[in-house]
């Protein structure tokens, strides 16, 4: 079984070694930020498994639906 040290005993030119590959930014990976809103949406089972049967990517589809829906009902869509 390993022992672990705490990070105060490892020496200040090993921990530099060890982090030296990493790449630090202020700003957080694309991926990690969430350009959608979470919401809970009430779909009939239909409406889902026509979606899923296409394969990945079902609820960026259904996305793209409502967009489609919304612009042609009211001429307009604003992201």
């Amino acid at each position: 079984m390993p022992i672990y040290k705490p990070a105060a005993a490892i020496s200040a030119s090993l921990w530099n070694s060890r982090l030296s590959g990493l790449q630090l930014c202020d700003q957080p990976s694309r991926s990690t930020v969430s350009m959608h809103h979470r919401a809970k949406l009430r779909v009939s089972p239909e409406v889902i498994e026509h979606f899923e049967s296409r394969g990945p990517g079902w609820q960026s589809r259904i996305n793209a639906a409502l967009q489609d829906w919304e612009a042609a009902r009211y001429g307009r869509f604003a992201p």
